[in-house]
């Protein structure tokens, strides 16, 4: 393939509840991750990227806004980014990008606004999508031939993985005019919960059970001993997961390359949140701003603009893609109604540009799965907003709680965050609260009545089968 421009093509990868810490090129003991770790060496690795929100929805609406969450106001009560937040996509688009959105997970739908600025959407929410093409129509026999799907090929298929690779392909051999540059976003469900054994990619032996999914919920609320094989059991799935997915990862990205598609494309590797194994006492990613759901994965590839296998030490951000396919692609920033305080993600413009502090949120946190799993558990100490401010020039980290809550880690000391130091350090904490309170002051807050947008039993189901509700 030519290039199409003097613009470069972009295609994000997203890889839902990966860790950044269970990827081999970040450190870790497994090769999980061979095929992103050739592309690390090959492009821009950022070793502190940090999302702005713990979980999907509001992760990938920062994302494609370029906002942090108390900016764009999509939260659990607030299921739904409004129309007056423009999307990456609709910017790219109303330039002249052919636009396609790939989605395994529930959240990136037309149900919550998250597929306004592409051409083409491809929803793989039920497993099913050549079914689409008939009829938008959900039917009794379609929910059972999803369910089906999901336990009898999910080891062998991934949360439709295979799928999803196959079309990406599809869609820039077939659909992509070749005289116009392409934006396309493949947010791909493994390694999310329930996770599968895949034999070739497992840590596990061959006679392992297809699926381990324990209630991350019941075990918070312990109602669900888990001890420590348990717990190895879990790390091994995951990871096996991580290494399956990298698997259709490397076959996508040598597809590209023999054709000629990464000559002009800016490639992107990240997650939308991380996941907890059983840290802080804690699984899934709904209840904390812990650096296990807030570090994750970026790298990013491009012959011209991200080369040479640097790795970049400074903190940044995930909503800062945003700014930065502006830059590669000579938009204006004045072509986003709203002032983006993010950077572009260039080496040279983050070494010459630091942030004094990174800021992720769990604001109005997802109590429903406790309501429903486990009524007579008392879920009000999880009921309070999450604020983390990680201050990049000392290596702190402020989690602050709007019920008081709040803790201090040193994670230069301290990167598992097991040593709270707030009541060993109360000067700090209040001088960290007074640099959130001056940030919050700066940003324009949405003021947003709560909304959960009636979903079709499809997608409900599918968030219910996640352990969202």
């Amino acid at each position: 393939m030519k290039p199409n421009t003097d613009r470069p093509n972009i295609l994000i990868v997203v890889m839902d509840a990966t860790r950044a810490d269970h990827l081999s090129s970040y450190g870790y003991g497994r090769k999980t991750s061979p095929n992103v770790d050739q592309l690390a060496s090959q492009g821009v690795l950022y070793e502190q990227a940090i999302a702005a929100a713990n979980w999907t929805l509001a992760s990938m609406a920062s994302i494609f806004t370029g906002l942090h969450v108390v900016q764009h106001g999509t939260t659990f009560h607030h299921q739904y980014l409004e129309p007056r937040f423009v999307t990456m996509a609709q910017t790219l688009q109303a330039h002249g990008y052919q636009t396609a959105l790939f989605s395994a997970g529930g959240w990136v739908s037309e149900t919550f606004g998250m597929n306004r600025g592409f051409d083409v959407f491809y929803n793989y929410v039920d497993g099913i999508e050549w079914m689409r093409r008939f009829s938008k129509k959900i039917t009794p026999i379609e929910n059972v031939i999803s369910k089906v799907r999901q336990v009898a090929l999910a080891g062998e298929l991934g949360k439709m993985t295979y799928e999803m690779e196959r079309d990406v392909r599809t869609w820039l051999h077939r659909d992509v005019q070749a005289d116009k540059p392409f934006f396309a976003v493949a947010h791909f469900g493994d390694p999310h919960w329930p996770w599968f054994h895949h034999p070739k990619y497992a840590w596990r032996n061959g006679n392992s059970p297809r699926m381990f999914a324990p209630d991350g919920n019941k075990y918070m609320a312990g109602e669900l001993e888990l001890g420590a094989k348990d717990f190895q059991t879990m790390t091994d799935y995951y990871d096996g997961e991580v290494r399956f997915l990298d698997s259709y990862l490397g076959r996508l990205f040598n597809w590209m390359r023999a054709g000629g598609y990464l000559d002009n494309t800016l490639l992107v590797v990240t997650a939308d949140h991380g996941e907890h194994l059983g840290d802080h006492k804690q699984m899934g990613h709904k209840l904390s701003v812990y650096e296990s759901l807030l570090h994750v994965p970026l790298i990013l590839y491009h012959p011209k603009y991200f080369a040479g296998g640097q790795r970049v030490s400074e903190a940044v951000q995930t909503l800062e893609l945003l700014p930065t396919f502006l830059d590669v692609a000579g938009i204006d920033r004045s072509a986003i109604p709203y002032p983006l305080k993010g950077r572009s993600l260039r080496p040279t413009s983050i070494r010459g540009n630091p942030w004094p502090f990174t800021i992720s949120e769990n604001l109005a946190p997802n109590l429903k799965r406790f309501e429903r799993v486990s009524p007579n558990f008392d879920a009000a100490p999880f009921k309070r907003d999450l604020r983390a401010l990680r201050d990049t020039r000392n290596g702190f980290k402020l989690i602050w709680s709007s019920d008081g809550r709040h803790e201090l880690y040193n994670l230069v000391r301290d990167p598992q965050e097991t040593r709270d130091l707030a009541a060993a350090e109360p000067e700090r904490v209040r001088s960290m609260i007074y640099q959130l309170d001056t940030w919050l002051a700066s940003v324009d807050a949405a003021q947003l009545e709560q909304l959960e947008p009636e979903m079709e039993q499809v997608v409900a189901q599918r968030l219910q089968d996640l352990g969202y509700f």
